[in-house]
């Protein structure tokens, strides 16, 4: 098999699920997921302050939204959110599609360039999540919402770690800036067969030039 046709049908299915893992992690809300022990809780119900303070609650926390698994704190309004990754799906599909249509060395190019840039944006805005709480929490109006100005029952008896969207959305970024790579490599290893098929191609135009030897001789 050609290398091109390898490196291209590695980079269309690393695009592809690329796409799925980080149209799943961004319409998630299990980015940063906080457990509060439910050993605790009747230490934590003598506060004053547990009944609405969503700090003694179990929750999810997502880009835009945060989920309460068990209990919710009073005066918490809660809605179903509905995500349809199909429609994330359909649309890449259709990208990739035109991609395959027009199969040549500079649209190849653009698309691997593409990638690239959808990857270092991906990757900012998950730096961008990170540095927003820490500068709301620390420099803006929740210094309480900070883990180190916690009450110090609530820390012992709670733990916080990153979920499973936070590593979807970082495994659809590695797998987006594999995919521009192997774009990118496809198409320079495309260039280089048609190169080596005008070659062949030319080789066999060898010109004949009629002899005294093709024809009887006269005398």
């Amino acid at each position: 098999m050609a290398c091109s046709a390898v490196a291209l049908s590695v980079a269309t299915v690393s695009a592809v699920v690329a796409l799925t893992c980080t149209s799943i992690a961004f319409g998630t809300d299990n980015w940063y997921e906080v457990r509060v022990n439910p050993d605790g809780n009747e230490r934590l119900a003598s506060l004053q302050e547990f009944e609405s303070d969503l700090r003694y609650y179990s929750r999810d926390e997502g880009i835009f939204r945060i989920c309460f698994p068990d209990k919710r704190p009073k005066g918490v309004q809660t809605y179903i959110s509905k995500m349809d990754e199909t429609t994330y799906g359909k649309i890449g599909c259709c990208a990739i599609q035109a991609i395959r249509n027009r199969r040549s060395h500079s649209n190849i190019i653009a698309t691997g360039l593409l990638q690239l840039l959808a990857g270092l944006v991906v990757a900012s805005a998950i730096g961008l999540w990170h540095a927003i709480p820490h500068y709301e929490y620390e420099k803006l109006n929740f210094p309480e919402m900070s883990f180190s100005r916690w009450p110090e029952v609530l820390q012992i008896y709670s733990r916080s770690y990153y979920g499973w969207s936070y590593v979807l959305a970082w495994l659809g970024v590695a797998l987006t800036l594999s995919s521009s790579f192997m774009f990118l490599c496809g198409a320079q290893c495309l260039r280089k067969e048609k190169q080596k098929e005008k070659t062949q191609g030319t080789a066999y135009l060898v010109p004949i030039y009629a002899g005294p030897y093709h024809c009887p001789y006269s005398y």
